[in-house]
C-alpha cells in the first residue's frame, strides 16, 4: 500500500515537473532536482537521470551555474550507482569545473571525494588517493578558515 502511494506521489511530481515551469519559471529549477532525489532514493535511476538533466537544462536556460553544477554532480552519483563509471567521471568533472569557477570549495571537495571513490571502484588506487588527498586538503582549509577568520 505504501509503495503504491509513493508511486502515485512520484507520478504527480512528474506531472508537476512539466507543468510548473510554464507558470512560475525560475523557482522551478529546484523542482526537477527534488524529483530526481526522490526517484533516486526509490531506485528509479532512469527517472532520476531525466529529472537531473532537466535541472541542468533549466539552470542553463536561466544562467544559474550553481544549479548546473548541482545537476551534474547528481548525474555523477546516479551514473556511479548505475555502474557507468566513465559517465560518472565525466559528470563529476563537469560539476567540479563549475564549482571551481564559482569558488565553492565545499562542493569542490565533494567532487574530489566522489572522483576518488569512482577511481577506487575502477581499481586505480593511485588516482583515487590523489583525489581523496585533494578533498582532504580543501576540507582542512575550510576548517581552518572557519577556526581562524581573518
Amino acid at each position: 500500500m505504501v509503495v503504491q502511494e509513493l508511486h502515485l506521489v512520484v507520478l504527480q511530481l512528474h506531472f508537476l515537473n512539466f507543468l510548473l515551469p510554464l507558470f512560475i519559471p525560475f523557482p522551478c529549477i529546484l523542482q526537477p532536482e527534488r524529483l530526481g532525489q526522490l526517484l533516486f532514493h526509490i531506485g528509479d535511476l532512469n527517472g532520476a537521470i531525466t529529472a537531473f538533466n532537466n535541472t541542468v537544462a533549466l539552470g542553463e536556460k536561466y544562467g544559474d551555474k550553481k544549479e548546473i553544477a548541482q545537476g551534474y554532480g547528481n548525474l555523477g552519483v546516479v551514473y556511479e550507482k548505475h555502474g557507468d563509471l566513465d559517465k560518472a567521471i565525466v559528470f563529476y568533472q563537469k560539476s567540479l569545473k563549475l564549482d571551481e569557477e564559482l569558488n565553492r570549495k565545499q562542493n569542490m571537495a565533494l567532487n574530489y571525494s566522489n572522483l576518488g571513490q569512482v577511481y577506487e571502484s575502477r581499481g586505480d588506487l593511485d588516482k583515487s588517493l590523489e583525489f581523496h588527498q585533494k578533498a582532504l586538503s580543501l576540507n582542512e582549509l575550510q576548517h581552518l578558515s572557519r577556526a581562524y577568520p581573518q
